[in-house]
């Protein structure tokens, strides 16, 4: 039987309360960034807050998890606060579940922070230019202002200005791009720039948001015939059982009383 000693922390700002790391380990892991990190970011703003008397405190999330449900668990958290690249407050490099970090940072990368343009240290390591300022700013420095490269666009006259017509705008309510750029013969860059322009929101984009936070819930399934409780998203619950995801969520809606005539479905994990 697979055993469940593992669990999901979070770490804290010590002067803001918001989360700054997100990780999962079992035994003491916890307390290893304490004394060293192998993420850099986070080791080095440790460092500082220590030398002001200050050290960010540590909660558990979830304990007694498989190592599945807290890769899992990890995963969904970091997608639920982001990361600085993503315009949040992690320190966490990768996005957990087991993944591999994105990009590879060495110690010349952090040296030359500030030093040069963001943009020639996103090319030379791969990642875009609004990765490198997220570090930069995270710790502290500057941005470099050289701008290598820079140009002025060319100037515009407006003679390839598109004029969208009162009943497309009226569309925007209810259809989407695509729909409106086939009814009146326009391009779909055309109709969601003036969709943007006049702040309408776009009704389809609300239904795949909702798709999406589905697939992140955190949902909780029992095995009947054995007693064990799966907690994870919809997807992972997939991975477990082979079953595919209509059929899931069959389960989820009520449905399908039970999966393979042993998993049902007992409701969605509410963070406490």
């Amino acid at each position: 039987m697979t055993s469940c000693i593992y669990y999901v922390y979070i770490y804290y700002h010590p002067d803001k309360g918001t989360p700054v790391y997100v990780g999962k380990g079992k035994g003491d892991r916890y307390k290893d960034h304490l004394t060293w990190s192998s993420n850099k970011l986070l080791r080095y703003k440790i460092k500082e807050w220590k030398s002001s008397g200050k050290k960010p405190s540590v909660k558990f999330f979830l304990k007694n998890l498989t190592e599945c449900e807290a890769l899992t668990i990890e995963h969904y958290l970091i997608m639920k606060y982001k990361n600085l690249e993503r315009g949040g407050t992690l320190y966490n490099f990768s996005l957990g579940g087991g993944g591999p970090s994105r990009y590879k940072f060495d110690h010349k990368f952090y040296e030359r922070l500030g030093q040069v343009n963001d943009s020639v240290l996103a090319e030379e390591y791969g990642c875009c230019r609004e990765n490198v300022g997220y570090i930069r700013r995270g710790l502290g420095i500057d941005k470099c202002d050289d701008k290598p490269n820079a140009s002025h666009p060319p100037p515009t006259y407006g003679w390839n200005k598109v004029e969208v017509p009162e009943d497309a705008v009226k569309d925007m309510h209810t259809h989407g791009d695509n729909y409106i750029a086939r009814k009146y013969n326009l391009t779909k860059s055309v109709v969601s720039k003036e969709r943007k322009r006049l702040s309408i929101q776009n009704p389809l984009s609300k239904k795949k948001i909702d798709v999406i936070d589905k697939a992140n819930d955190i949902l909780i399934f029992e095995d009947t015939l054995t007693g064990d409780v799966f907690v994870g998203t919809s997807p992972s619950f997939c991975l477990l059982t082979g079953c595919d995801r209509s059929t899931s969520m069959k389960l989820v809606k009520g449905k399908l009383k039970k999966l393979y005539k042993r998993w049902i479905y007992k409701g969605v994990y509410n963070e406490q």
